[in-house]
């Protein structure tokens, strides 16, 4: 299409133009069931968007959850050969000095088990935080509800003011 064509679509005169996207579009003039047609097929449209959204979000979102727990699975690897060293030479260093290793192996035992529930509690805790929400997502459906909100506000007005209903689109 040329400029030409394009200056005969603005709107003099015939009550059409172009839209933001190039498609054309009526006025007052289109027809209930043209309205509806087009309110439904950009519902799809926004529909199939917020998904794709959503889809790419969670993805995001698992990934970073994913390189967090390989960290932590080496971290662990080398904070249990850690522990299990640490734990011998307590409870030869306690034993030697009460003269009972069965004692000084169950209070070394009762410490780290205490403190190995602290940590996973805290870990528990930070694995729950609010960085796993697609954040995204959610902005653009209260946004996408406001839009509905108004596009079937204005349907209702042109309807009952008679000017979609005058015109059947014959």
């Amino acid at each position: 299409m040329d400029y030409n064509d394009t200056r005969s679509n603005t709107g003099q005169g015939n009550g059409r133009g172009l839209w933001e996207g190039g498609e054309q579009f009526q006025d007052s003039s289109s027809s209930v069931g043209e309205l509806l047609k087009r309110l439904s097929g950009d519902m799809g449209t926004l529909v199939s968007q917020e998904m794709h959204l959503a889809k790419a979000e969670l993805r995001e979102s698992a990934t970073t959850a994913a390189k967090g727990a390989a960290k932590l699975g080496v971290a662990m690897t080398f904070a249990i050969a850690g522990m299990i060293a640490l734990t011998a030479f307590l409870v030869i260093a306690i034993g030697d000095a009460i003269d009972n290793y069965w004692l000084a192996a169950l209070l070394v035992g009762a410490a780290e088990l205490l403190l190995g529930v602290m940590l996973a509690k805290s870990g528990m805790k930070a694995m729950k935080g609010p960085d796993m929400k697609p954040r995204e997502t959610i902005a653009t459906l209260q946004e996408n509800k406001a839009w509905a909100g108004r596009e079937v506000r204005d349907l209702k007005r042109e309807m009952s003011s008679g000017g979609a209903t005058a015109n059947t689109g014959r």
